[in-house]
């Protein structure tokens, strides 16, 4: 059985290292056709090198959920250009109903 994965657009912020400044992305989350509860999100990034270690923290329509930067999984397609690296974000969706959306910050 494979997990079912949210489309993502809202606004993330991803917190750098002292050496480098944060960056922010704009996402929506979008439940889809279905109502999603403890859903998990997986968002591909490439990232400047300067944040390979960085920490990210996201909100849910001003909700914190705990979330986790990682390396790219092993079946992962993410291209990152010459000074980036690939990175995953992962976070899990508290509640979202059958075809709503939710603004993400982080």
């Amino acid at each position: 059985m494979k997990p079912q994965y949210l489309t993502l657009a809202g606004l993330l912020v991803l917190a750098g290292c002292a050496h480098a400044e944060p960056i922010t992305r704009e996402f929506t989350l979008d439940a889809g056709a279905v109502e999603r509860v403890n859903a998990p999100v997986c968002i591909n990034l490439a990232l400047p090198a300067a944040l390979s270690s960085a920490h990210a923290t996201v909100t849910l329509d001003g909700q914190p959920l705990v979330a986790q930067l990682t390396a790219p999984s092993l079946l992962a397609k993410v291209d990152a250009p010459a000074g980036q690296v690939a990175r995953e974000l992962w976070f899990f969706a508290p509640k979202l109903a059958a075809g709503a959306a939710a603004k993400v910050v982080a």
